[in-house]
């Protein structure tokens, strides 16, 4: 169970992404926490209640997908534990701290998504709509767990939902839910392991929708860990002759073979951008976030016919992104068209006129026209948007530099 926890392509992404490392990070604080309480409801040693404390907090300031951590110590009480008869007053007690900065976390975090404007209103996904993603995704993690085939970067959104496809997630949960509590007597490792897999979710199910991504292949490193032990634990409990023990690790081998060869597939994708997000369009379908990577990649590597294709697409998809029309703009600017560059840097100026970006290129453009004038009032700007862009107050100087000397006379 450890290497297919190890190898399975689900966790491609936070391994092969360097900005979601912090998974990584924050799920080895969260299961040292788990450990060290382990230890410590047995022991009931001060030392190691405090340490667990700062493993949960250490895991929270990795990421704060980490707050279900006091429920995770709740369902250890529960199972192996068993210590909801023996000592419900200090089982609750010692949750409390933990749930204080669970609280805590999850105020600076919803804080800071909104400040980025990250966090969706009701307007834009209806809670309707955010319920019937969540029973689905909650679907599609369970069959990409066993199946990990369609795996990408980016998962849009699900805009048009099929009744279909939510009343057979529903029933799927609901199925799973009524058989591991029917089986908690003899098998309570079972509600365990769905439990936690459920639990650990929940935050970034979508019920607060962050972003435009229907679920992620990130979220899914510490809840696979819950279905693993339980699928481990039950074959290991249930088959107990040595021949059937044999031919289930021989199966084990093979599926733990198929894995590798989809994970070492996976993680070519990551190669660079063009190669992800191109993936991504093969598999996911037609999405902005796909096609203005792929465009500002092409536009990094000077590949300009391409770069404004993907940009273009972009644009035409979501018109009111200021940074496609941006880009596009630099993307003409190289090719030399000016007036089109122009056109593209004055739309995005006119979706938001608090954008520096725009003013600072269409600068340039003056500049490079010897309209001096025009070229400083839109540094100006820029400057005054972005007070601390140290680019555009250098370039300020150098137009106010040039246009105060004298033009050659002719014939000089």
């Amino acid at each position: 169970m450890a290497a297919f926890f190890g190898v399975h392509p689900l966790h491609v992404e936070s391994v092969a992404w360097a900005s979601e490392r912090k998974d990584l990070l924050c799920a080895f604080f969260f299961l040292s926490a788990l450990i060290v309480y382990l230890n410590y409801s047995r022991r009931k040693k001060m030392y190691l209640y405090f340490l667990t404390t700062l493993l949960f907090l250490l895991s929270l300031l990795s990421k704060p997908m980490a707050v279900t951590w006091p429920c995770v110590a709740l369902l250890l009480d529960y199972w192996p534990l068993h210590r909801f008869n023996k000592e419900l007053k200090r089982v609750i007690l010692e949750k409390i701290p933990w749930i204080m900065l669970t609280i805590f976390s999850s105020m600076i975090t919803a804080a800071a998504q909104n400040k980025h404007e990250a966090v969706k209103s009701l307007v834009e996904f209806p809670l309707s709509d955010r319920l019937a993603n969540a029973a689905i995704s909650y679907g599609i993690y369970l069959r990409q767990t066993v199946w990990p085939s369609g795996l990408t970067v980016f998962y849009p959104y699900p805009y048009h939902i099929s009744m279909h496809d939510i009343v057979a997630a529903c029933l799927i949960l609901i199925i799973i839910t009524v058989f591991v509590i029917r089986l908690q007597q003899r098998h309570p490792y079972l509600l365990w392991g769905w439990l936690f897999y459920l639990g650990i979710l929940f935050p970034v199910i979508g019920i607060i929708q962050v972003g435009v991504h229907a679920h992620a292949d990130r979220y899914m490193l510490l809840p696979q860990l819950g279905l693993i032990l339980a699928t481990g634990l039950l074959l290991d409990k249930t088959i107990t002759k040595i021949n059937f023990r044999r031919m289930t690790g021989m199966g084990m081998m093979i599926i733990i073979a198929m894995f590798m060869i989809f994970t070492f597939r996976q993680v070519s994708y990551w190669k660079n951008s063009q190669t992800l997000f191109n993936q991504n369009l093969a598999v996911a379908g037609e999405n902005e976030l796909a096609h203005f990577n792929l465009g500002s990649a092409y536009l990094e590597n000077n590949e300009l016919e391409m770069a404004i294709i993907h940009l273009a697409a972009a644009a035409n998809m979501n018109p009111e992104e200021v940074t496609t029309y941006n880009n596009m703009g630099i993307a003409y600017t190289k090719m030399n068209e000016t007036s089109l560059a122009e056109a593209c840097f004055n739309k995005a100026i006119l979706i938001n006129p608090q954008a520096a970006q725009p003013h600072f290129h269409l600068a340039v453009i003056r500049m490079r026209q010897g309209r001096f004038k025009e070229a400083t009032e839109y540094l100006n700007e820029a400057v005054r948007l972005a007070p601390y862009w140290e680019e555009a107050r250098n370039l300020r100087d150098k137009v106010k530099d040039l246009s105060s000397k004298p033009f050659p006379k002719a014939g000089e």
